[in-house]
């Protein structure tokens, strides 16, 4: 036995077995082993095996436990069990009493991951449900590798989109694809093995990005490169591409594969009630909240961004519902679920979920929220109204309004930060004053923290702290400053260059100014910091913070600050000072700097006001231009100034006292009535902007709706075409509503009878009570069926029901049915026919019918054979009160023939004697019966007739009593005549009489045969009437058969008889009726064997039993003859064994011996290649 070195395990569900066909019908023998793990029924035997074996070389085997498992077979897990694998060999668990559902392929897969950890292969094929998920991340965290059937080949794509959400596999193959795929990674695994390559370059997923944006309205720019790398190199897997050129390619000349490739870049990972302890985090700390400020006519909002197919959007109405109804609040609740996939939106407008949600939705939820089909659950109208499904993209569109709670959960871990801020930023706009945000658990808001107060840490729950609502664009605040030429002595100082929206702006150009030794800070016109660089401490009096510079610097700085600030605003020039003594705000150290102000403006954003900057003062030369700090100089400077500003101010101040005290009071009215109107038009404009949203949102699932409608109404006019039956909708009102194209044929309705009253129609059908009967319907619910005639004589089935409106149980109209049951009745007709005829026939017979449920072994009688067992006629008869009518004596062998024939799937025919009930009389019966299955091929019923046959066996008896009489009165003459020919041949010997000797020879052997035929006889009465008893000891079968060749051959020496008798087996028996059996089958065929040929005779162990053969090359025997071989007096007739004598009795005895050693006896043939005699009994070792 050779060990595999890879096991591939395959997981298969609804849909499953075809997709084994096709990957058994190309899998090569490539010394692996196949595990197969199919979802199957408990109920029924599994025909898998003997299907998947028209479709492989390989040996295809049912697992059982402790089995080894070798290279190039195939196992099957057994429906009624679990299976794992230990030590490179397989063991089985019970289903029973395990909790459903059963996760039969996660558990071999974890147990294969345990086993054979690298060298484990997982394959998941079609299947309903997540069954497989856990298991493929047991695999491919033991460093196996886990293949996924292509999910848009299969017929149910539960299983493979369950393993790809669960796992980043890039092994996605149509069915007939994965045997190749799997000898690929065996042979070579890093031809297709795309986690080794190096990753791919800007310049390479740019080329991608760009394709996609150019002809399709998504935009993947600022995704993160491993996000997109990863797809891209599924897809180029799944088309054995391996160079990204070609792909790209191919891309180009394969729009759909475009799509494809978004859709997998577009991630719709979701679930119901996904992390539920944040679920329950925000039913109790955040809806509580919102749901209390609400008055009763105020709008509760709710956006679901990224909502996928709308799982998350409904688990968060439910939320709310429960919440709603717990407290009797009535108010409104509308939720917005976007998202950019319009295909994943569609499937969310349905709210139609497979039944793998039982998983995640509790069962009071399902009952309560969920209507249940056949194999999924579909979202009660309640809860659907609550949403409203649109397509928006949140990197381009602007964000819905005055949001109570935003859901945006795992989209941010996909993309890069600058996209991340731009984001979070419109979330920020879209929420109200204290709105939730509600993240996925590994986001956060790092971007924006000092918008947001957080509420839970663990499940990344925020709420909005800031009352202004602006969005924040990408820029960096120190953007400006990156172009600022700053002049120190000779040389100039520029910070270099760097890319628009660089996200190491910020840190280079402070590494550049840090270098350089100066630090700043820019101010507006009055004086007011907007911005700060470098580091400051030494400069800025930190502990009394404000926007003032004035008041953040220490006193020398602040006066030169001051004088400088008033030169440079009337010069617009720059302006600089050295060596300004000063004592440091933090260290109280004395400390000299030099200081810059300089005009400065961003064109950008319009931004007009000064740099100021610091510098530690250093040894210079005098420049020209540059002045040296003298407190004194400075200080007059400063108070002429302010004595002339404050003059021209007080001028200023008393030419505009008058007018501005003259329209004060007109001004101040016009201006609030000016800042009144424009709030109201501001705010007029964002509820316009909100509602034109809202209306577009609306219409998206207006259009959504419509949608839903029209295929409605394709199907109910497609099942109306398909209908071959007729049938009549009226209202309340017994007006025609509507009816299908099968009643024009059937009832003469025509289109323009649509709206008239059914009573006023006239049509082909009798029904006189129809109008009475819809009305009965209508008033009281009930279903009517009845029987009418047409007037061509067809015979109609006609079934009136109610008509009724989801939610309201009264009937609204009816629905007329009309069935065409002419060609049933006449069958019906047919069969009642037939079945009297049958009748009539078992009666006159006196033949008694029954039948016995194979499964609980009911019986099923006729009268008649109630009359032969002596039961009253209207007796209820079991089959244990029949079995006790039977002589005790062959109770055991009717039940054991009964076992025989459900077991083998064969006839049953048995006689034996039995006690009539009602006078226990003795009678003898003969039972005859045939097996009959189900549709799946289940032994179902052992029926069969029953006849009294107490006449024939009295005859039988006679007959037997007869031939020993005769037998026994022949046989004393036949001896004495066997006396006087021995003397006539002594005599004839005597006086050598030729003539007399060769006569006396011929007619001692006609009197041997005539000897042998009265032995022959008088066995056959013995047999029949039992009196020939066996004398059982134990002997040794192959002895008894040498013994009997070796006599044989003796007295037939022109015959070869070969011997193959070495089994060693003992039996329990008669040993002269066994040898018997041998000699006579052995003397059988010499005389029908040419003499030339060799007999072959063997003994053979089979299991309990031994079995001996005895083949000859003779004539053959037919195969109808075959079926009678071994009946009382049959002898086979033909032009061969004319010739040769025989009475039909040896074969006969032959069985009969066999039988009551509780063995089998059968021969097989071929014309004109010989025949070969078994028979078997059982052995005692």
């Amino acid at each position: 036995m050779k060990k595999p070195e890879y096991i591939v395990a395959i997981g298969a569900s609804a849909g499953g077995l075809e997709a084994l066909s096709a990957f058994f019908e190309h899998t090569p023998i490539d010394s692996v082993s196949y595990i197969i793990i199919p979802h199957l029924s408990p109920d029924f035997k599994s025909r898998m095996v003997e299907i998947l074996s028209r479709h492989s070389e390989l040996d295809i085997l049912e697992a059982e436990e402790e089995m080894p498992v070798e290279i190039n077979k195939v196992y099957l897990i057994p429906n009624t069990k679990y299976m794992g694998i230990r030590n490179g060999k397989l063991f089985l668990i019970e289903k029973e009493g395990q909790s459903l559902p059963h996760m039969t392929i996660d558990a071999f897969l974890t147990s294969l991951a345990d086993e054979r950890g690298p060298k484990a292969i997982g394959i998941v094929l079609s299947g309903v449900g997540s069954d497989g998920s856990l298991g493929a991340i047991a695999v491919e965290n033991a460093g196996g590798v886990v293949m996924v059937q292509d999910p848009n080949e299969t017929k149910f794509d539960g299983m493979p989109r369950s393993v790809l959400n669960a796992i980043d596999t890039p092994y996605v193959f149509s069915a007939a694809d994965l045997p190749l795929a799997i000898q690929r990674y065996i042979s070579t695994r890093n031809e297709i093995d795309v986690t080794a390559e190096a990753p791919l370059s800007e310049e390479a997923l740019a080329k991608f990005v760009d394709l996609i944006k150019d002809q399709y309205p998504f935009d993947f720019t600022h995704y993160k490169n491993g996000t997109l790398e990863r797809r891209i190199r599924r897809r180029m897997t799944h088309h054995n591409l391996l160079e990204l050129d070609s792909f790209f390619a191919y891309l180009q000349k394969n729009p759909q594969e475009i799509e494809l490739l978004i859709s997998d870049f577009l991630i719709g990972v979701t679930s119901f009630f996904r992390d539920r302890e944040a679920y329950e985090v925000l039913e109790r700390e955040v809806l509580p909240k919102i749901i209390s400020a609400k008055s009763e006519n105020e709008l509760l909002k709710v956006w679901v961004t990224c909502c996928a197919t709308g799982e998350e959007a409904y688990s968060l109405a439910i939320l709310i519902k429960e919440y709603l109804l717990e407290q009797k609040s009535n108010i409104d609740v509308k939720i917005f679920a976007t998202d950019i996939n319009e295909n994943a939106l569609k499937q969310a407008a349905k709210g139609v979920f497979s039944n793998n949600i039982t998983k995640t939705v509790s069962k009071e939820r399902l009952v309560k929220f969920f209507d249940k089909a056949t194999d999924s659950f579909k979202i009660k109208p309640e809860i659907r109204e609550m949403l409203i499904f649109a397509r928006h993209d949140l990197t381009k569109n602007p964000p819905y309004c005055y949001v109570d709670l935003i859901s945006c959960r795992n989209m941010l871990i996909y993309i890069k930060p600058v996209l991340q801020k731009q984001i979070l930023a419109k979330l920020g706009f879209g929420l109200r004053k204290n709105g939730y945000l509600f993240l996925g658990s590994s986001e956060n808001i790092s971007v924006a923290k000092d918008t947001f107060v957080e509420i839970s840490a663990k499940w990344k729950i925020y709420q909005s702290i800031k009352s202004d609502r602006a969005i924040i664009f990408d820029g960096q605040l120190t953007a400006p400053i990156s172009n600022l030429s700053i002049k120190y002595g000779e040389k100039e100082i520029k910070p270099k260059a760097l890319p628009r929206n660089s996200e190491n702006a910020p840190d280079l150009n402070e590494a550049i100014l840090s270098e350089s030794g100066l630090s700043g800070v820019i101010i507006d016109r009055e004086g007011k910091v907007s911005n700060s660089f470098g580091d400051l401490s030494a400069y800025l009096k930190q502990e009394r913070f404000k926007f003032d510079l004035r008041e953040l610097l220490p006193e020398n700085l602040s006066l030169a600050f001051s004088s400088t600030l008033q030169k440079v605003i009337k010069s617009n020039q720059r302006e600089r000072i050295n060596n300004i003594s000063f004592i440091e705000p933090e260290t109280a150290k004395h400390s000299t700097a030099d200081l810059i102000v300089s005009p400065y403006a961003d064109r950008k954003t319009n931004f007009k006001g000064m740099l100021v900057l610091f510098k530690k003062s250093e040894t210079v030369e005098v420049q020209h231009n540059v002045a040296s700090f003298k407190i004194d100089v400075q200080t007059k400077e400063y108070i002429a100034q302010l004595e002339e500003d404050l003059m021209q101010a007080s001028q200023d101040l008393n030419s505009s006292n008058d007018f501005l005290e003259t329209s004060k009071e007109a001004m101040q009215a016009f201006n609030e009535e000016l800042l009144s109107a424009n709030e109201e038009m501001q705010s007029a404009n964002e509820e316009l902007h909100s509602i034109n949203e809202e209306l577009e949102t609306v219409n998206a699932a207006h259009k959504y709706t419509i949608n839903e409608l029209t295929d409605l109404n394709d199907d109910l006019n497609n099942y109306f075409r398909s209908n071959v039956n007729g049938q009549l909708f009226v209202d309340k009102d017994i007006l025609l509503k509507k009816y299908s194209p099968g009643a024009v044929s059937h009832i003469n309705i025509m289109e323009s009878d649509l709206g008239r009253p059914l009573s006023n129609i006239t049509t082909n059908i009798k029904f006189e009570t129809l109008i009475d009967d819809i009305k009965k319907v209508i008033s009281d619910g009930e279903i009517i069926i009845k029987e009418i005639e047409s007037n061509q004589g067809r015979l109609y089935q006609v079934m009136t029901s109610p008509y009724l409106k989801k939610g309201n149980d009264l009937p609204n109209g009816a629905i007329i049915t009309f069935y065409d049951v002419t060609d049933l009745k006449k069958a019906q007709h047919e069969l009642d026919k037939s079945i009297k005829m049958l009748s009539l026939a078992t009666v006159a017979s006196e033949m008694g019918t029954w039948s016995i449920d194979v499964q609980d072994k009911e019986l099923f009688c006729s009268i008649r054979l109630k009359e032969i067992f002596g039961f009253e006629a209207d007796t209820e008869v079991a089959l244990d009160d029949i079995i006790g009518q039977i002589e005790i004596s062959h109770q055991p062998i009717v039940m054991k023939a009964i076992e025989t024939a459900i077991k083998d799937d064969g006839r049953f025919e048995i006689e034996f004697p039995i006690v009539r009930l009602i006078d226990n009389a003795h009678s003898w019966v003969r039972a005859i019966g045939n097996l009959s299955h189900d549709k799946n091929r289940t032994a179902a019923f052992l029926t069969g007739i029953m006849h009294d046959v107490t006449d024939h066996k009295l005859d039988d008896l006679r007959k037997n009593d007869f031939i020993a009489i005769v037998s026994h009165e022949l046989k004393s003459p036949l001896t004495s005549l066997q006396g006087y020919l021995q003397l006539l041949d002594r005599n004839a010997r005597k006086t050598k009489d030729e003539f007399a000797i060769g006569a006396l020879e011929k007619t001692m052997r006609q009197v041997k045969k005539m000897e042998v035929l009265i032995s022959g006889f008088l066995n056959v009465s013995r047999l029949e009437s039992g009196k020939i008893y066996l004398n059982r000891q134990s002997f040794e079968i192959d002895a008894l058969t040498r013994e009997i060749v070796a006599e044989i051959t003796t007295a037939n020496t022109t015959v070869t008889i070969s011997v193959a008798a070495d089994c060693g087996c003992i039996i329990q028996g008669d040993r002269d009726k066994i040898g018997q059996v041998i000699t006579n089958i052995l003397s059988n065929a010499i005389k029908y064997s040419p003499s030339d040929h060799m007999i072959e005779v063997s003994c053979k162990a089979e299991g309990e039993s031994v079995q001996i053969s005895i083949k000859d090359h003779g004539f053959g025997i037919k195969t109808e003859d075959l079926e009678k071989l071994f009946d009382r007096y049959y002898r086979v007739e033909s032009a061969k064994t004319k010739t040769i004598s025989g009475f039909g009795i040896g074969l006969y005895l032959c069985a009969e011996i066999i039988h009551r050693h509780n063995g089998k006896i059968w021969a097989e043939s071929e014309i004109g290649k010989g025949s070969t005699f078994c028979f078997s009994i059982p052995c005692l070792h």
